[in-house]
């Protein structure tokens, strides 16, 4: 059921995101509210078990959305300039690596891993990430 809330959270960054840009009221909490959600969504997407799926290409899956949804914290952090912002980019950078390193050893093929969506998710994260980073926004 919450897998299909998916759409929303992500418009509901998205519009966030519009708010934070324009320096809107209370668009710091609404910010908040919505990469929470959507990093919850992702936690709850990498539990949920496929069975297409071999043991160690599942491990993967997991790994992958339980790194977006890390990314999503750590876009969090560095957007909101709290403590520890750049360690969280590092783990999140780690994890995602890792996990599409382990899939390039076991020729495991990332299309069937993660749709085509996720994928654009992951690298607009890494995006937004870098380019907070270096406070180009």
């Amino acid at each position: 059921m919450i897998l299909k809330l998916e759409p929303y959270a992500l418009g509901f960054f998205g519009l966030a995101f519009l708010l934070r840009l324009g320096h809107m009221p209370f668009s710091s909490e609404v910010f908040i509210i919505s990469i929470s959600a959507l990093a919850l969504i992702y936690v709850f997407k990498s539990s949920s078990k496929n069975d297409r799926l071999e043991t160690f290409a599942q491990f993967i899956q997991k790994g992958i959305f339980n790194s977006i949804a890390l990314g999503l914290i750590a876009l969090l952090y560095q957007i909101q300039q709290w403590p520890f912002r750049k360690e969280m980019v590092i783990v999140f950078l780690g994890a995602t690596s890792l996990m599409l390193l382990l899939s390039l050893v076991k020729k495991v093929p990332v299309k069937q891993l993660i749709s085509m969506n996720n994928g654009i998710l992951l690298l607009g994260l890494l995006f937004l990430i870098i380019t907070s980073y270096f406070n180009l926004f």
